[in-house]
């Protein structure tokens, strides 16, 4: 695993929320900001910026001083030119110089990457027992990935505009097309915006959370949703386990949080299917640790070692 010794700043730009934080070689938070994220993109580079100036100002009058940032944002990124490429939650800041914007504002050497790079990052850095081979799964409103190999993040292909084969979870003909341009990705099963549809297509008006208390009373209808978007997740697993001989993949994100029995669900699922192993390797499947702090933990980690693979 590689190691850290700055004290770096982490942003976790979010369709809803946005965070910056002051992160240490541990993966620590000294200082932090969290607040919605603003609709304009011009807005967006001002409030990160501003949060970026306050959280550094707290950090250096403590002794702390910082010697880069990362910023992590949903959808498509070219790191190299620093620009949002592609992003369904962030479309204002599509095609602007982010990088150039906040390197300019805060003074600081500035590193771009996906939210999923981000997360699964910090998830490996924090992991006592992360193995070659690590993955990260995200389930929230879309459904994210990340892996890590020998030490070594991959990163995300600019130019691709689908998930990850790995993700297409129904090989079936009627499977349901998927915004990426694929048929039966697993975010048409299990993220949070179709659980929420389904949720509320048998009369639960709380959405997800009403799912998890469905699920709990043992309605038929309500453990059949989890079931369903479980089993597509342990197949997503087993996908990842071929690709990449996967050996410890940790799955997180807002619909785990808000949908708990989800996870016991998955991991049994993936047991059912493999018996926990595939081929001559054990799988572990397990929660997160890092929960809604990956993203923020994770850019901050990230962009002091610029560990991404080639």
């Amino acid at each position: 695993m590689s190691t850290h010794s700055e004290i770096a700043i982490g942003v976790d730009v979010g369709g809803t929320t946005t965070r910056v934080a002051v992160v240490d070689a541990d993966g620590r938070v000294f200082s932090s900001r969290r607040g919605p994220t603003p609709s304009d993109g011009r807005a967006i580079v001002q409030w990160i910026a501003d949060g970026v100036r306050g959280v550094v100002s707290e950090s250096t009058s403590k002794g702390n001083n910082p010697a880069c940032m990362g910023v992590a944002l949903p959808g498509i990124v070219d790191r190299a030119k620093g620009v949002l490429v592609r992003s369904v939650n962030l479309a204002a800041l599509e095609g602007r110089r982010i990088l150039d914007e906040l390197e300019e504002q805060v003074g600081l050497r500035v590193v771009m990457m996906t939210d999923a790079e981000a997360a699964t990052w910090g998830e490996y850095v924090t992991s006592p027992t992360p193995g070659d081979c690590f993955a990260h799964l995200r389930l929230g409103t879309g459904i994210a990935c990340g892996v890590v190999r020998h030490g070594r993040l991959m990163p995300t292909d600019p130019s691709r505009r689908t998930h990850w084969n790995m993700l297409v979870v129904d090989q079936s003909a009627d499977a349901a097309a998927c915004s990426c341009g694929l048929r039966g990705c697993l975010e048409m099963i299990a993220s949070g915006r179709v659980l929420e549809e389904k949720a509320r297509a048998i009369g639960l008006t709380d959405g997800i959370s009403g799912l998890q208390t469905a699920y709990a009373a043992g309605r038929i209808e309500a453990v059949e949703i989890v079931r369903g978007a479980a089993r597509a997740v342990g197949t997503a697993v087993v996908n990842l386990a071929r690709e990449f001989n996967v050996g410890s993949v940790a799955i997180g994100g807002g619909v785990i949080e808000r949908l708990p029995c989800l996870l016991a669900e998955i991991s049994e699922a993936f047991t059912s299917q493999r018996g926990g192993r595939f081929g001559s390797t054990f799988v572990a499947v397990g929660p997160t640790r890092l929960g809604d702090d990956a993203g923020v933990i994770g850019a901050a980690l990230l962009a002091s070692v610029a560990s991404f693979d080639s």
